[in-house]
């Protein structure tokens, strides 16, 4: 849950963080370390921080046996995107809410944001079908009203004869570049 921390909104404009660096509250972190405390975990890649153990991890160790301190695990560990942790002090308990992330998401206690309102999206029918090439003239209105079923095959059709035709113009160039060649 604290991973979630870098996309909330209140950390997002600097509310809950500063400087790439997201401000936990104690409780949470507190409920965090104990929740991961029989969890293993190592170096981070930058060989200063704390990371979840994972396949190519070549050290592993329980978190109780690396610290016993929540504080110090919180601003130890490692988050997405290049964030850091760290603990607000616990003097400003009472603003707790407030200043620190402290695992409710920004939406679930401001309210969810204002949504753009509702448009209609644009008619498909006037837009060009994916198979026929911007070169191509659009066909009447009369084979546009056709089922597009119908429209698909006939252009499957004229795919699978592309490779004969151009075989056949290739040969009736040469047989004109030849004929023509003679006189």
């Amino acid at each position: 849950l604290a991973f979630c921390s870098a996309c909330d909104a209140d950390v997002g404009v600097g509310r809950k963080s500063a400087a790439n660096v997201v401000r936990l509250c104690p409780s949470f972190c507190k409920r965090w370390f104990e929740a991961c405390f029989d969890d293993f975990f190592g170096p981070s890649a930058s060989g200063d921080g704390l990371a979840p153990c994972g396949p190519g991890t070549l050290v592993c160790s329980p978190l109780g046996e690396i610290t016993q301190d929540a504080v110090a695990f919180c601003s130890r560990i490692e988050a997405p995107l290049g964030h850091g942790f760290s603990v607000a002090s616990a003097e400003h308990a009472e603003e707790e809410a407030e200043g620190c992330y402290d695992g409710v998401p920004a939406a679930r206690w401001r309210g969810a944001a204002r949504k753009a309102p509702w448009t209609r999206p644009a008619s498909r029918q006037s837009q060009r079908p994916w198979w026929l090439p911007s070169w191509v003239p659009l066909p009447p209105s009369s084979m546009r009203s056709m089922n597009p079923a119908v429209l698909v095959e006939v252009a499957r059709t004229l795919e699978s004869y592309a490779p004969r035709i151009v075989v056949a113009l290739v040969a009736i160039a040469l047989g004109w570049y030849v004929l023509n060649s003679k006189a």
